[in-house]
């Protein structure tokens, strides 16, 4: 018997710079799964951010059963993001200079070709992973999937890298769906620039996707956060105001918005400092996707940590003199520290965040994000290793149309002009009791 009811699948793609993470939500039946993908022979959760070079040819993760131990094209989203701010992305110095060597024309002109590339294979996997899930799916005439990504709340507010986000998106999504093969990259690179917007693509900002599941649970609450994202490509760090509903609705309004190049992999690479060759790279990038432990001098890697702790603790220590301009004293008073991300550890993240507060003379407790509440049955015994790694995926697949609205830094300056906003008053007006 046909179903009356159409199936609306929700699929939260967490393209982050290290590893791709994806869930996919039935809106229907409210069924969650977190999508796994072939790699290697495996079937994993954790896709590399990466093109594979061998031989002078691109292999995308997905289904890749080489070595993992040699060159490959990493750090594919912030290559995006910098050539969009203009400026060349020389991810340490690791791969556009190496990549450069080996083929006629520069890489960097050709980023969005690339990651349309890896974005179209991701979406591949999805649809045929929903497929299994949910066999009959499309049989309805009404059936659709909507496909949810997120990009830095610092980039969010960029409408340039915006686009060029939107653009890549888009291009993967259609090409997924006709099966057009294309071959040629500077063909792929025309299309996705000249491509038109879909009603089937939507973008939130990497934070609000992040604390979106602790806001719809019963620990989340209105008030003023400091929340740390610790990935192994990349810290994104903000200062947001969830405020009451009544006065602005259900909106996040963020005061600060970064993004640092301090992620977990960062303790290694700066460890290996000059020692750094194409060999060690790609042995470290084998042992992340695996997940086994890079052994380096553990004298080398204290000393990294704590460089890394003086770099990030003047970054919170930026955000946080941004966000007791643009907000009453009370509530700078109350703020509230939340920590997410799979590359979390004491030094050098809480020590730097630590440092910052005394600064200001605060000193709150540091919450993790809390496991949404079906995480058991989406991860099993792995759950608590998992769930805080999935928090973005998590929040991009709640459906779009139950997403908050968001204020970015720019907008919170505009409302500096109104003294009596209950976001932003001038501290030198107010009453500090």
């Amino acid at each position: 018997m046909a179903r009356s009811t159409p199936f609306l699948l929700s699929a939260g793609i967490d393209f982050g710079t290290a590893f791709t993470k994806a869930m996919i939500r039935n809106t229907t039946t409210e069924e969650l799964y977190a999508v796994s993908f072939s790699h290697c022979g495996k079937e994993v959760f954790f896709l590399p951010s990466v093109l594979y070079l061998r031989d002078n040819q691109l292999f995308n993760p997905i289904g890749y059963d080489g070595p993992t131990n040699e060159a490959a094209i990493s750090y594919l989203k912030m290559a995006l993001t910098e050539k969009c701010r203009g400026t060349p992305f020389q991810g340490g110095g690791l791969f556009w200079k190496f990549n450069g060597q080996r083929f006629t024309y520069p890489f960097e002109k050709y980023i969005e070709a690339m990651v349309g590339c890896y974005l179209r294979d991701v979406v591949i996997y999805t649809l045929k992973f929903a497929q299994s899930k949910w066999p009959d799916f499309g049989t309805h005439s009404e059936d659709r999937v909507y496909f949810q990504m997120s990009v830095p709340a610092e980039d969010a507010q960029q409408e340039a890298i915006l686009d060029r986000f939107r653009k890549c998106l888009f291009w993967a999504v259609e090409r997924a769906h006709s099966g057009h093969q294309d071959t040629s990259l500077i063909d792929i690179q025309a299309a996705i620039e000249s491509h038109v917007s879909r009603d089937d693509c939507f973008f939130l900002a990497e934070v609000t996707a992040n604390v979106l599941t602790y806001r719809l649970s019963r620990a989340g609450r209105p008030g003023l956060y400091l929340f740390m994202d610790v990935g192994a490509g990349t810290v994104d760090l903000s200062v947001f105001l969830y405020p009451e509903p009544e006065f602005f609705g259900e909106q996040m309004n963020y005061a600060s918005a970064r993004v640092s190049f301090t992620g977990s992999s960062q303790i290694e690479l700066r460890a290996l400092g000059t020692n750094l060759d194409q060999t060690l790279l790609a042995e470290l990038r084998a042992c992340k996707e695996h997940d086994a432990r890079f052994v380096v001098h553990e004298t080398r890697i204290n000393a990294a940590k704590h460089s890394l702790v003086e770099e990030l603790e003047l970054a919170i220590r930026v955000a946080l003199g941004e966000a007791k301009t643009r907000f009453i004293p009370h509530q700078f008073r109350n703020l509230e520290v939340l920590i997410g991300g799979g590359g979390w550890c004491s030094v050098p993240y809480a020590k730097a965040i630590r440092n910052a507060l005394h600064a200001f003379d605060l000193d709150p407790e540091l919450y993790p994000l809390p496991q949404p509440e079906n995480a058991i049955k989406i991860w099993g015994e792995d759950a608590k290793t998992l769930a805080p790694r999935f928090s973005v995926a998590h929040g991009l697949s709640h459906p779009f149309w139950t997403w908050p609205k968001e204020r970015y830094p720019r907008e919170m300056e505009a409302l500096g002009a109104d003294t009596h906003s209950p976001l932003r008053i001038n501290p030198a007006h107010e009453d500090d009791g």
